[in-house]
C-alpha cells in the first residue's frame, strides 16, 4: 500500500458538543463556571481537525484523533453591533489557511515543523509502511465536513 495523498478534515464544534466535553470533564465544574466558559465559547468559532491519508487501494486512514483544535474569536474591527458573530466573513479559504497553519506550522525563518515522523508512526499502526520522504512529495488536501459547508453557507 502505498499512500497518494495526506490531508486534514476540518469541522466546527458546537455548542452542545462543547457543553457534552464540559460535562463529562474529569473534574466536574461548577454550574456558574460552565455557563461562564459557554459564554466564551459563544464569542467565538470553534473548530476540531483530523487528519488522514489516502491509499493507492483506496483506503482512507485516520492519523491520530481529532484533537487538534483552533478558534476564531469576534472580531474587534467594525461597528459595536458587528461584534456579535465570530462566524461573519469566515471562507473556506480563510479556514483552510488557519487548518494549514495548524498542520503544517513554520517556525521563524520559515522551517516547516510538521510531524513527518508521527505521520510514518500514526500509518505503521495501520501496516502502512512510508517513509518522510515519501509523505513529504504527497499532496496535502484540506477538506470541510458537509456541516462546515452548509454553516458557511
Amino acid at each position: 500500500m502505498t499512500v497518494i495523498s495526506l490531508g486534514a478534515l476540518c469541522d466546527y464544534v458546537s455548542e452542545d458538543e462543547y457543553r457534552a466535553e464540559l460535562l463529562g470533564a474529569a473534574v466536574p465544574l461548577p454550574a456558574d463556571a460552565l455557563e461562564q466558559l459557554l459564554v466564551l465559547f459563544r464569542s467565538s468559532a470553534s473548530f476540531k481537525v483530523a487528519e488522514f491519508a489516502l491509499l493507492d487501494d483506496g483506503r482512507r486512514v485516520a492519523l491520530g484523533d481529532d484533537s487538534r483544535r483552533f478558534s476564531r474569536a469576534v472580531d474587534p474591527v467594525g461597528a459595536v453591533d458587528d461584534l456579535t458573530d465570530a462566524w461573519d466573513r469566515l471562507t473556506t479559504d480563510t479556514l483552510e489557511a488557519a487548518v494549514r497553519t495548524l498542520v503544517t506550522p513554520e517556525e521563524e525563518g520559515g522551517t516547516e515543523l510538521h510531524p513527518w515522523e508521527w505521520l510514518v508512526e500514526q500509518l505503521a499502526v495501520h501496516g502502512v509502511t512510508a517513509t518522510v520522504e515519501e509523505l513529504q512529495q504527497v499532496d496535502y488536501r484540506v477538506e470541510f465536513s458537509d456541516r462546515l459547508v452548509a454553516r458557511l453557507g
